[in-house]
């Protein structure tokens, strides 16, 4: 339960579609190619790609400069 907490922040069409290949956390993501596991998803456009990339980008440290 405790890694899918960070999903909690997602539109249900944007958790499911990661569901579906089998991402439940940030964690998850990491070293895969989400993106095009996602070009051939159903409902899964433009905005739900968009919507995932910002979620992806907020969980990533921060660098300093």
């Amino acid at each position: 339960f405790g890694q899918r907490m960070d999903m909690l922040e997602l539109s249900a069409r944007a958790s499911n579609a990661l569901t579906r290949i089998g991402i439940e956390s940030r964690a998850d993501a990491r070293g895969k190619d989400i993106f095009a596991l996602l070009r051939r998803e159903r409902n899964c456009g433009e905005k739900t790609l968009d919507e995932i990339r910002r979620w992806l980008e907020r969980g990533m440290p921060q660098q300093a400069s």
